[in-house]
């Protein structure tokens, strides 16, 4: 069964080497896994992932322009592997807007849209204040992909 998984900015630091050649070598390693499964990440026009991924492919480091060129060709522009959805306007319940910061409610407002989906965070106080709602999926990135890699 196929997973949508609601990313935010950590996998654009990821790529770029921000967050320690590690991490960028583990989130190569899942978007290849993901290329594979039947997963795929969900996005939405004109938030500041979306922005920050056609910044990324404009990076001069040779190393990421070969990581941005495979998210570009196999993950975004391939309709099985992304979701691009338009911009959601809907509130979010009461409960879970109080839980969430401005910035932060776009992710929250694709996961909701998006029925059984995950969404994937390296914010611990966000997942601290949401992993708690019932109508939330949340899952810490570190923890996730440790699990999720251990699949290939």
């Amino acid at each position: 069964m196929s997973t949508p998984i609601v990313v935010n900015e950590w996998l654009i630091a990821d790529l770029k080497g921000d967050n320690s050649s590690q991490k960028q070598e583990e989130t190569f390693l899942f978007l290849k896994f993901l290329e594979k499964k039947c997963d795929k990440i969900v996005i939405m026009r004109e938030t500041p992932l979306f922005h920050k991924l056609h910044k990324l492919m404009k990076e001069s480091d040779p190393v990421i322009r070969e990581l941005s060129k495979f998210l570009r060709l196999k993950i975004i522009l391939n309709p099985s592997k992304c979701l691009q959805l338009d911009p959601i306007y809907t509130e979010l319940p009461n409960s879970l807007s109080s839980s969430v910061s401005q910035k932060d409610k776009y992710l929250f407002q694709i996961h909701l849209k998006v029925k059984g989906s995950l969404l994937l965070t390296t914010d611990q106080k966000l997942w601290g204040k949401t992993s708690n709602h019932p109508e939330v999926n949340i899952q810490l990135r570190d923890e996730f992909l440790k699990r999720y890699l251990q699949q290939s």
